[in-house]
């Protein structure tokens, strides 16, 4: 996992050990459980008292650098080593990672969307056809009831058309924030409206199964709807009810990935071409602070004694 900052919540940390985080990178430091730990650096690791469960590891400068250099991962699997870059002024520093040495049975995790997608794009707009879902309290007093998929011609269709939309990598965003920018892999411009709407397309060889965890992870600045095959499965940082356009987000940091499972809507995802449509809004009208990355991942737990056929 990937973040900016470090979250300073212990909720945080509590949460990554429960969905099974094998690897933290996050202000420049390297944190990972200890008891996976194989290989720990010559300097620089240490176990973190205030992370209880995890160990922390600031690499050391090389050469000139006045901070930490690129780090390089190496390894597949549970077994990962991360280590400075050769020349990199500082022998040994590296950090070797087994996740199959923690308790228990490591749940299989796969992602269908990867973090860093390929995303269609293009700023929010009345030029749009959409209407309005089946089940919306258009008050925004009840959270939406219906699960009627928004029709081809609706852009958060499934069938939509987004051909004609700019097509770039995430993170997609703007911020002042200078070492955020570095992040940005797709830069949005300034556009008419404190919103941005995306589409990515996916496919599944088969629909989900008994005993799979569904999760969106989504790291958002400000606020987000997501609607998964034309039907919305996940909304925050935003009011309830009818939205369009011009309505703006409520603040909320876009550093931490949030996790949205999908357990009440397994029955959406099908064998074939999936849809995620997303619209991200800005919490001013001219906001110069936007950000989206969203990931899809589904694991389950390897069936008891994990061996093959006889």
């Amino acid at each position: 996992m990937l973040l900016a900052d470090e979250p300073a919540a212990p909720e945080a940390w509590q949460g990554f050990t429960a969905a099974g985080v094998e690897l933290v990178l996050a202000g420049g430091r390297l944190w990972a459980p200890p008891a996976a730990v194989q290989a720990p650096p010559p300097e620089g690791y240490r176990a973190a008292d205030a992370r209880p469960g995890w160990a922390a590891w600031t690499p050391p400068p090389g050469g000139k650098q006045e901070a930490p250099g690129f780090l390089l991962l190496e390894g597949r699997g549970p077994r990962l080593r991360a280590a400075l870059p050769a020349g990199g002024g500082s022998p040994g520093a590296a950090l070797a990672l087994d996740a199959s040495a923690l308790s228990g049975p490591a749940p299989l995790e796969r992602a269908a969307v990867p973090p860093g997608a390929l995303w269609r794009y293009r700023p929010g707009g009345r030029d749009l056809p959409a209407v309005v879902p089946d089940g919306l309290d258009l008050s925004g007093e009840h959270p939406s009831a219906g699960r009627t998929p928004l029709p081809a011609a609706d852009w958060r269709g499934a069938g939509f058309d987004a051909a004609g939309w700019a097509a770039g990598q995430a993170p997609l965003g703007r911020t002042r924030d200078a070492s955020r920018q570095r992040g940005i892999a797709t830069a949005l411009p300034a556009g008419p409206s404190p919103a941005y709407y995306f589409r990515h397309a996916f496919q599944l060889d088969e629909p989900p199964k008994e005993g799979q965890e569904w999760t969106l992870q989504a790291a958002y600045e400000d606020g987000i709807i997501v609607y998964l095959n034309g039907v919305e499965v996940a909304r925050d940082s935003i009011r309830d009810g009818l939205v369009d356009d011009r309505t703006l987000g409520v603040p909320h940091s876009g550093v931490i990935y949030e996790s949205f499972p999908l357990e009440a809507y397994l029955e959406l995802l099908k064998q074939g071409t999936n849809t995620l449509a997303v619209e991200v809004h800005g919490s001013h009208p001219d906001t110069p602070e936007l950000w989206f990355d969203l990931s899809l991942t589904v694991r389950e737990r390897p069936a008891a004694g994990g061996g093959g056929a006889p």
